[in-house]
């Protein structure tokens, strides 16, 4: 390496870097101040997001009478059933997605109506025990709902209240599902964090696809500019008896020169793994088939609705004696129909097993009747396994909630070479890693947010590195913004 920098310096190429340096860091320098800024306030404060953990606090269990009540849902259509309370009746949804998914009355078996907006309001209300300061609609997605998703979700109620935290609830009027819950506290660091740092360009793209051309664009540049910059940072440097010293004397550029030689490389792979989470992992180094939905064929087989009608009576005398279940899944569980009752959180399922007219908890399963299952929807025996008993670097906790343990990992022969994990507590298939989304997981969250799971275990280590490292970016950024502004100053008195 040091022969390859000795070369450049040879040909002169050191000048042309330097250029480039000071033009880029022209253009980029105040927006990379920003970013370091705003990235020390992601370590601590994310952008708020209402998530399934909070809605599923927020529901009421099924009560006796409502147990009692309920009737099988034999002609609701085609899609998963879950069985849940709103607005003190008993309901079953039929589809995946809450907001999409159509609800019956669980007594009648009849729709239940569009809600009005005094529904929503009370919806709202429900989340929020406060009264309203006002009520507005909105047909368009706001910066507090940057997400692509939610459009199918418009029109949305803002629900404002008048609470000490100034909360604002957001209701979908088509189907009376809260999306959004943001709080006055959240939206401050919202504002000085998440929203200048990458939230901005991400709402901005929605329906302006330029936005995010221009921002990958802009990680190009600075990409090159900190790779310039490292270089010439790297001659220059000289290397005494007491190690490397900067030949610089005048604080600005010391500072710069010398910040930037030790910290500059990090800036240059934010940049780049900035790149990757907005445009993807690139095709030539790892490709992805996303025609297999390996989720859908384990844990969604075909099964028909009346395999659950026998045991139905079983289910509501269960449901009746517990009083604690807040969401019953119509599920299956290695390809046979069970029930899922959630009653602790949205990751933490009891299974339970239809036999006949009667239900059995699930006691977990055996390592070979995983691999038995497998065989059965791969075609083959996946060779490589492995019972994980702790998260690793790839199978960790969500931002969303927890996850089970143990899970079986097996590693697919597939075109994506696959790798899948299987709860051997409810036989559900958790997640899958394909080569692309490993890739990302390193070239994106390990080298942008320093996720490796020692320090996912360490966590008051991996703030401090980086809060350390942004430091060192916002010094390196700020020097250059002075730097750069000294020297137009310099041309432009030259030419005047």
């Amino acid at each position: 390496m040091l022969v390859s920098l000795s070369l450049l310096q040879h040909i002169g190429m050191v000048k042309l870097f330097v250029k480039i340096h000071k033009v880029l860091g022209m253009l980029l320098s105040i927006l990379f101040c920003v970013w370091f800024l705003s990235g020390m306030v992601l370590v601590f404060v994310g952008f708020p997001h209402y998530s399934q953990t909070e809605a599923f606090r927020s529901l009421a269990a099924v009560d006796s009478s409502a147990a009692r009540s309920l009737l099988f849902p034999a002609e609701l259509g085609k899609g998963t059933i879950t069985l849940e309370m709103q607005e003190g009746r008993a309901v079953y949804r039929v589809g995946k997605m809450a907001r999409t998914a159509k609800t019956y009355y669980a007594d009648s078996l009849t729709k239940v109506a569009k809600p009005t907006r005094k529904d929503c309001i009370a919806a709202a209300q429900r989340v929020v025990s406060a009264d309203t300061a006002r009520v507005t609609e909105i047909s368009t997605l706001d910066i507090w709902l940057p997400w692509e998703q939610y459009q199918s979700s418009l029109p949305i109620y803002k629900v404002y209240f008048a609470d000490k935290d100034r909360s604002v609830v957001y209701v979908a009027a088509k189907s009376g599902t809260i999306v959004q819950l943001t709080t006055r506290s959240e939206r401050f660091w919202a504002l000085v964090g998440a929203i200048p740092h990458y939230i901005i360009f991400k709402y901005l793209s929605i329906n302006h696809p330029f936005w995010n051309s221009l921002l990958l664009a802009l990680l190009v540049l600075g990409a090159v500019m900190c790779l310039c910059g490292v270089v010439v940072g790297i001659i220059r440097m000289r290397r005494g008896s007491r190690g490397f010293s900067s030949p610089y004397t005048k604080a600005w550029i010391r500072w710069h020169h010398v910040v930037g030689f030790y910290f500059g490389i990090f800036t240059l792979t934010f940049c780049l793994s900035a790149y990757i989470s907005v445009a993807g992992v690139p095709s030539w180094i790892a490709k992805s088939d996303e025609s297999v939905d390996y989720q859908k064929e384990w844990n969604q087989p075909k099964v028909k609705r009346d395999a659950y009608r026998q045991s139905f009576p079983a289910l509501q005398g269960l449901l009746a004696s517990r009083g604690d279940v807040k969401r019953v899944v119509f599920a299956s569980s290695l390809g046979k129909p069970c029930y899922q009752l959630f009653s602790k959180g949205t990751y933490e399922p009891e299974v339970f097993l239809i036999k006949g007219d009667s239900v059995a908890p699930l006691e977990g399963y055996k390592v070979a009747d995983v691999v038995g299952y497998a065989k059965k929807v791969f075609g083959y025996v996946p060779q490589r396994r492995e019972l994980l008993q702790k998260f690793d670097n790839y199978y960790q906790l969500t931002r969303m909630g927890a996850r089970p343990l143990p899970v079986l990992k097996m590693e697919l022969t597939d075109a994506n070479r696959s790798w899948v994990y299987v709860s051997t507590q409810t036989g559900e298939l958790v997640t899958v890693y394909d080569a692309s989304r490993r890739a990302e997981r390193w070239l994106y969250r390990a080298l942008h947010t320093f996720n490796i799971q020692w320090l996912k275990e360490h966590e008051w280590l991996r703030k401090t590195l980086l809060l350390l490292v942004c430091l060192s970016g916002l010094v390196v950024s700020v020097s250059g913004a002075v730097l750069t502004s000294k020297w137009v100053k310099r041309k432009v008195e030259r030419y005047m």
